[in-house]
């Protein structure tokens, strides 16, 4: 199983699951600050320093948390602070006026990102309304007029303040290029080539860095700008989105992931040793053959 839910397809297809389903539950969103960012004499110097610098603890006090910015310009952004709230269950405390300097924002956010719709802001409700991919009036499918090219990769949660210095310094130089960046905390889940889930001595938990860029720049520029973050992030064991464009090599892909990429290939070969369910990219970056 710990090869199964994260197998990009190498171990065949999937024809039945079974469901472990949880009672439904409401959701208290906390939005501090707003987009887009914009710098003005009104927000002190440092402020994005000053609200990256405060997401452990937004992690440690939150069920789930986003905290979106632009690298390049000196604006905390917005942070997104969400806890389950299970039926029955007391009311939670209000919350605080403002959080690393950034007041509390209660009006919706407007045009918040393209094809996404409006976000409410400070409010509780039903889980599936509170989730920013599920906006009222979103057009997740439809076209976008400024279509992005991703990068997301993941480090260790024990390396985020020093990780996230790094991304501001490299993010910074791509100015107005950059469509948004999130950064939130993920669970690992015990996935063998799931690039959620660390190795134990680094704590399991993940922090996820994402960096919409505008898909303008072209593949080969958004690539050369992946690899001079990869090289940056790489004392970190950052780990690249499977789905997602990255530089790296099948080298830096052992590297990474080490034993546990060996445990999967050793899987997959004995499931499908003729390569059925595999391309020539999957061969190269994930079974290290061809070259």
């Amino acid at each position: 199983f710990d090869c199964a839910v994260t197998s990009l397809g190498m171990l065949g297809i999937v024809t039945k699951v079974t469901l472990q389903l949880t009672d439904t539950y409401n959701v208290r969103q906390r939005v501090y600050g707003g987009w887009p960012p914009q710098a003005h004499e009104a927000i002190p110097s440092g402020s994005l320093s000053r609200l990256l610098a405060s997401l452990p603890e937004a992690m440690a006090s939150t069920t789930s948390f986003s905290a979106f910015v632009d690298w390049s310009v000196d604006d905390p952004g917005m942070l997104i602070l969400r806890d389950a709230i299970p039926k029955g269950s007391s009311p939670p405390p209000p919350p605080l006026p403002e959080w690393a300097g950034v007041p509390l924002r209660t009006d919706p956010v407007i045009g918040f990102l393209e094809g996404f719709g409006d976000l409410d802001a400070t409010s509780e409700g039903p889980w599936c309304d509170k989730m920013h991919i599920w906006m009222k009036d979103g057009k997740p499918f439809g076209p976008q007029g400024a279509p992005e090219l991703q990068l997301e990769h993941f480090v260790p949660l024990r390396y985020a303040g020093d990780a996230l210095e790094i991304m501001q310094a490299v993010g910074a130089q791509w100015g107005s290029s950059l469509l948004y960046a999130e950064v939130r905390a993920v669970r690992g889940g015990g996935q063998l080539l799931s690039p959620y889930t660390c190795d134990e001595e680094d704590g399991f938990d993940t922090l996820a860095i994402t960096n919409g860029l505008s898909g303008g720049l072209g593949e080969r520029r958004v690539l050369q700008a992946a690899a001079v973050l990869e090289a940056a992030l790489a004392p970190f064991k950052a780990r690249p989105h499977w789905g997602k464009l990255t530089a790296m090599r099948p080298g830096d892909i052992e590297r990474v992931y080490g034993e546990r990429l060996f445990r999967f290939r050793a899987v997959c070969a004995a499931a499908d040793p003729t390569g059925k369910f595999r391309n020539a990219w999957l061969n190269r970056m994930v079974m290290g053959l061809g070259g």
